[in-house]
């Protein structure tokens, strides 16, 4: 119960420039978690670590993790467009609704770097209407033991 409300908190305190902006309702959409393996890159010859060591390089597979995001709308809803960005502030897909019910993948990144933070834990979906106006988001949250919440309820973890 503590950690729902301090959870809640958080998010309410990382998307400040949207608290107005009501979450999407849950019959609204649906998500599926895919867990692949996949090779990290290899970093630039020039890359040190903080004891000035060369960065180590791991050419094994390692879990990463997508979520694809089914949209279950309404035309009465006005939504016209989505934006998805991560808490780095990165924009990683700004789009047209093409079909109120399109569903898309969105890349969450390697599971280590998502639980000590040094990837993208958080990633907010904003729905704007035809004045570019948000009028409903979606936040996916990951702590660092890697639980997922989803709108302030946990739903699960990778």
């Amino acid at each position: 119960m503590i950690l729902a409300v301090l959870l809640n908190i958080l998010l309410n305190w990382s998307d400040n420039r949207a608290a107005d902006v009501p979450y999407l309702a849950n019959d609204k959409f649906n998500y599926e978690i895919i867990y692949t393996f996949e090779k990290r890159p290899p970093p630039p010859q020039d890359e040190f670590d903080k004891d000035m060591n060369r960065s180590t390089y791991s050419p094994s597979p390692l879990p990463y993790v997508k979520v694809k995001l089914f949209l279950l709308l309404q035309e009465s809803e006005g939504i016209l467009r989505y934006r998805v960005e991560n808490n780095k502030g990165v924009v990683l897909r700004s789009r047209k609704v093409k079909d109120l019910t399109e569903d898309f993948v969105i890349d969450m990144g390697f599971a280590d770097d998502i639980k000590d933070r040094t990837g993208a834990h958080e990633f907010f979906i904003y729905f704007l209407n035809d004045d570019k106006k948000e009028v409903a988001k979606l936040i996916f949250f990951f702590t660092e033991k890697g639980n997922l919440f989803v709108n302030g309820q946990e739903r699960g973890k990778i």
